[in-house]
Formats: C-alpha cells, sequence, structure tokens
C-alpha cells in the first residue's frame, strides 16, 4: 500500500521501532474514532490513515504472523473506509478496497496464517457490502473499540 498519511522521517522511526508503530497505531485509531463519533468525517479520514499505515508498517515487521497486526489492519481499514463513505467518496473507497485486499493477499503469499488473513479479509468485504458503492449513507460495521491504556 501507498499511502501518504505519515511523513518518510516519522514512517522510517515506525518502521525501526515496532513497538512505537503500535502506540501510533493505537492513538490515530482512537483520534479517528472519537473524531468521526463528533461528525468530522474529514479530519478523522487523517487519522484513519495514519492509522492504516502504522498498521501497514506493523505487518512488515511480523510478516502478518502476529494476529493483533492483522486485527489492527483490519480495523483500521473499516474505519477508513467508513470515513470514505460518509465523505462519499466512493472510488477511492473501491481503490482503497483493492489495496487492502491485495496486502491481505501478499501476507497469506509470505505465509501469514490462512485462518487470521481470510477473516480480515472477510471484516473488509462486509463494510463492502454494507454500503461502500451504495449512493446513500447505509451504516457498515462499526470499528472496534480499543483502550489506549
Amino acid at each position: 500500500m501507498n499511502l501518504r498519511f505519515l511523513c518518510a522521517r516519522h514512517r522510517a522511526w515506525l518502521e525501526q521501532d515496532p513497538r512505537a508503530a503500535q502506540d501510533v497505531w493505537l492513538r490515530a485509531y482512537d483520534t479517528a474514532r472519537s473524531l468521526r463519533a463528533e461528525g468530522e468525517s474529514e479530519r478523522a479520514l487523517r487519522h484513519a490513515g495514519a492509522a492504516v499505515e502504522a498498521a501497514v508498517v506493523a505487518l512488515s515487521c511480523d510478516d502478518g504472523k502476529d494476529a493483533r497486526s492483522l486485527d489492527r489492519f483490519a480495523d483500521s481499514c473499516v474505519l477508513f473506509l467508513a470515513n470514505l463513505r460518509e465523505l462519499r467518496q466512493h472510488g477511492v473507497a473501491r481503490s482503497f478496497l483493492g489495496a487492502a485486499m491485495q496486502q491481505l493477499s501478499d501476507l497469506m503469499a509470505a505465509g501469514a496464517p490462512r485462518s487470521g488473513v481470510m477473516l480480515a479479509c472477510q471484516r473488509l468485504l462486509a463494510v463492502d457490502e454494507s454500503g461502500v458503492h451504495d449512493r446513500g449513507s447505509a451504516v457498515g460495521p462499526a470499528p472496534r473499540s480499543y483502550n489506549l491504556h
């Protein structure tokens, strides 16, 4: 995935420190959820994108073999897609969904557990089926809640 929500320096730092990638993910994800709940989908989208990018960094560190990394990636993608849908960015949502599915396919080819990858795929497809392509404001699966501590 070629996302640009984190600057190159920040991304390089996260690649060197997988624990930091998890912390950045949690803060970005939590902020995106809060902003979305306040009706600020545009601002939430930027934070959700940063969460996706941090999750991709974490996935690359463990090749998707840690189920928590796969969950964080899927959760971030669900939140990102939900914000895109609220902003009526259906074309971007379709492109993003394709890139996310390709990321999961690549992980499985690299040896990530099939069951975890398939579960992540099902979660993304459930968002798609619930209205990413629809013109209305269908409600998809709610992003999961996490606590900072």
